[in-house]
């Protein structure tokens, strides 16, 4: 912060880059040997993570076969969607709101939009390939203007007198599919897949069209979850009506997205207790074991680094 000095974490990422050959196809590197204890710890923190990211979709899959089809709307449903909701994030708002949700009316239909991008030259790095972090801002963006407007349609108690703002709280399963280079049209289809208590699940997808070849076929590039919270004009977060499967329009695989979203969010409530290191029982899920092994290993690292047990209060 200017003036003070004080520093602070924004944001913590892990990026996967591939070696690509003169042809085009994945080129091998020699492996990394670890040599520093610090080193040994990252390396072995790296492959466990590899682990997660190979097993993700499976594990995904099988929480959301696990969910029972969303019931018709009624009172007594938006209640329970509301104690299922809360499960999922853990704010004093979202548990101080419940009540408004019974008896509101829900929104007729979860929202999406399309938006179109040109990659200019100052888009792209010296191979005339798109930035990734580019292609990200584009998203994020997108992702904002999508959840505002469904915001202002799930407010459970009518739109407050002062501004709504929706802030990005996580970037979710992103991955770069293909690269896009200088030129491209790209092309951004984005949809709220659900909405829970104080925030919301935005899935957008990337494609790039090659306009200078003339080639119209979309190649697709990049996709991935943004998760985005509601707040008020004090920065505190507002209840919102959680969906409904009933909700996601004729779009055949809207209802498919709409509960695998549900088994994302559990997944991402157990990963933030996880990553809270904070002492309590930890929910034990036979999908995530790997995970917890390596919060486990996380939790241990943290303590090898500390010279004084008081350190860790």
């Amino acid at each position: 912060a200017l003036g003070t000095g004080a520093t602070a974490t924004v944001c913590l990422a892990f990026f996967i880059f591939v070696a690509i050959d003169e042809s085009g196809g994945k080129a091998r590197v020699e492996p990394v040997v670890p040599v520093t204890f610090e080193e040994q710890h990252e390396f072995a923190l790296a492959a466990e993570r590899r682990k997660v990211r190979i097993k993700r979709r499976q594990v995904e899959k099988t929480m959301a076969s696990r969910l029972l089809p969303s019931p018709p709307v009624s009172p007594v449903t938006l209640r329970s969607s509301a104690v299922r909701s809360s499960q999922f994030g853990s704010t004093s708002a979202a548990r101080t709101s419940r009540r408004s949700w019974v008896g509101a009316r829900a929104q007729e239909t979860l929202q999406s939009m399309d938006t179109t991008q040109l990659v200019l030259p100052h888009h792209a790095n010296h191979h005339g390939n798109t930035f990734g972090g580019q292609i990200m801002a584009w998203m994020a963006e997108f992702a904002s203007i999508l959840s505002s407007r469904q915001a202002k349609a799930s407010l459970a108690g009518g739109r407050p007198a002062g501004a709504v703002q929706v802030h990005i709280e996580a970037i979710d399963a992103l991955h770069f599919i293909s690269p896009s280079k200088t030129g491209d049209r790209i092309s951004l289809h984005g949809h709220v897949t659900r909405v829970f208590g104080t925030s919301m699940e935005v899935e957008i997808s990337v494609r790039a069209y090659d306009v200078a070849g003339g080639q119209e076929s979309a190649r697709h590039i990049n996709n991935g979850f943004l998760v985005v919270q509601v707040l008020g004009g004090d920065g505190q977060p507002l209840a919102l009506r959680p969906s409904r499967a009933d909700m996601t329009g004729d779009d055949p695989e809207s209802r498919p997205r709409h509960e695998a979203a549900a088994s994302r969010e559990a997944v991402r409530a157990l990963r933030r207790q996880m990553g809270s290191l904070q002492a309590g029982a930890m929910t034990w899920s036979e999908d995530l074991k790997e995970e917890m092994c390596i919060c486990n290993l996380w939790g241990v690292l943290r303590i090898s680094h500390v010279d004084e047990w008081h350190e860790l209060a």
